[in-house]
């Protein structure tokens, strides 16, 4: 007695250009509420998407793609912490209280 997919060959080829779009198997599994596995799965059976076929990019592509990564890792840390962390810790400066307070 085989096991018999829920998901259509055509379900299956969403999911994965899904994935492919975000660049995130496991989240993309997640947000579908299947199992990464079977997604990673999903795309070994059906062809693997130029994005995640990291072996058939050159040296060149690759340090493209990590200074582009590193570029908005640096954005995405300084929002941080210029916009959430130092507003809400607290400076010796200031009395140790927050901005936010001291401000008010």
């Amino acid at each position: 007695m085989g096991h018999v997919s829920r998901f259509s060959e055509a379900n299956k080829r969403e999911a994965i250009a899904k994935a492919q779009h975000s660049g995130n198997i496991s989240q993309t599994a997640r947000e579908l509420g299947i199992r990464g596995k079977s997604l990673q799965t999903w795309i070994k059976q059906y062809g693997q998407p130029a994005s995640f076929a990291s072996s058939e990019a050159t040296p060149a592509e690759l340090a493209t793609r990590v200074r582009h990564l590193e570029r908005q890792l640096s954005i995405v840390l300084f929002d941080y912490i210029e916009v959430f962390y130092n507003r809400r810790r607290l400076h010796s400066s200031l009395g140790f209280e927050c901005p936010v307070h001291y401000a008010a």
